[in-house]
């Protein structure tokens, strides 16, 4: 029992923990999170299905992660919490371990090396066996400090991963969405690649806030945005069909995805078009047919539907590029541009988590401080020299103090 409590505490443990977090953060910020299974079948063909099974399409909540996270955590318990009663004890202990160690002789006298040491900032220290003089003794909770920040810090991350609210909102070019304090957030654009053809899944949007601001901003995967404390996640995307149905002078406008494959159009129950499907781009063959591209990395470069017509005994399959009109019993279908629709992440964090966040970043801060330049010193000064000890080593400052006081004159 007492090996596995020092194994859990040691910092070889905890450093392997932390290399490990580092490494799944790493796969999880590279690898797009919280996709469709078909979009990692399509892109990681080689082995889309290894990536799911082993979570890797959603890290940051794996079994395995989560795991790692709660033995950092049990590391840092013992680092820092079980051990402040170590850290009391040797704060206690150091100036009566210098009021016994033994004096290395110098030519100056007791008060002028009392005289030195309080013009570097040493104040005086009582003790069973003596006075000593002692500089940052605060430094001893350095490292404590430290540990305990780095457990608060998960702490707070994981409140903040396992208790916001997640809402996935799909919105079509032009449409808009209110967030929770009354700011409206507009889609302007979508697009799926760059001016290079690189894929990059990138949704343009104004923030109007209630005194009507606005706000441009760009939101792309694994780059999220803030907005009024919600943080907006580009999430995924799709395209979304406009036909247009005139009949007798009246026209009327049906949206479809390629969820509503097979969907009949029709007015009579008999006449009509079948919807096919959007394709993302088209070829045009040597005798001028319009060859659809099933797949592309790129989105919906250049889409185009896929219909099949009944007109009677007269019935047609192809595919119909943007701003065509079909003409079917008498009804006319007007394809128009499909419009591109993003679905965005909003993620709601409790109010408490970011104030916790930012001050447990600046007690990390306070810690490291402590503990890289707030050394703990004692001296002791008597008749024979001066006898130093530290928490760390102090090279620098005992050659000066060594300098100093063997060139003064008694």
């Amino acid at each position: 029992m007492k090996k596995a409590a020092k194994f859990l505490q040691s910092m070889k443990f905890g450093m392997v923990l932390l290399a490990l977090v580092l490494v799944c953060s790493v796969v999880g910020s590279v690898i797009p999170q919280g996709k469709e299974e078909m979009y990692y079948l399509t892109y990681y063909p080689n082995f889309g299905e290894t990536l799911m099974w082993m979570q890797l399409d959603h890290v940051f909540q794996s079994w395995y992660f989560i795991m790692l996270l709660a033995l950092l955590c049990v590391n840092l318990l013992f680092c820092s919490v079980l051990r402040i009663g170590r850290t009391v004890k040797g704060f206690r202990a150091m100036p009566e371990a210098c009021a016994k160690a033994a004096a290395k002789p110098v030519a100056a006298e007791k008060a002028q090396i009392a005289a030195f040491l309080k013009g570097r900032g040493f104040h005086r220290v009582k003790t069973q066996s003596g006075e000593v003089y002692a500089r940052n003794r605060v430094g001893h909770y350095g490292t404590f400090v430290v540990h305990l920040a780095f457990l608060l810090l998960l702490v707070c991350a994981a409140g903040a991963l396992f208790f916001s609210a997640n809402e996935d909102v799909s919105l079509r070019e032009g449409e808009t969405l209110t967030l929770a304090n009354g700011s409206v957030l507009r889609l302007d654009a979508f697009s799926s690649a760059d001016e290079n053809g690189t894929v990059a899944y990138k949704s343009s949007v104004t923030v109007t806030n209630e005194s009507g601001a606005e706000r441009p901003l760009e939101i792309t995967v694994n780059h999220p945005v803030t907005v009024s404390g919600q943080k907006l996640f580009q999430m995924g995307y799709g395209i979304e069909g406009v036909i247009a149905v005139t009949n007798e002078g009246k026209t009327d406008t049906i949206t479809m995805t390629n969820e509503d494959v097979d969907s009949f159009l029709t007015l009579d129950g008999e006449k009509g078009v079948v919807f096919g499907g959007i394709y993302p781009d088209y070829t045009t063959g040597e005798d001028g047919s319009v060859l659809p591209v099933y797949r592309s990395k790129l989105g919906y470069p250049n889409p185009v539907y896929s219909v099949y017509t009944i007109d009677g005994d007269d019935s047609k399959t192809g595919v119909v590029i943007p701003g065509t009109t079909l003409s079917v019993g008498g009804v006319e279908y007007t394809f128009e541009k499909p419009l591109n629709v993003s679905t965005l992440r909003v993620k709601t964090y409790p109010p408490v988590v970011f104030p916790m966040l930012y001050a447990t970043f600046a007690l990390l801060i306070a810690g490291i401080f402590l503990t890289f330049f707030m050394v703990p010193a004692y001296v002791r000064a008597d008749e024979k020299g001066y006898a130093l000890t530290s928490l760390k080593p102090v090279p620098e400052f005992e050659a000066e103090m060594k300098a100093r006081l063997d060139g003064a004159k008694k």
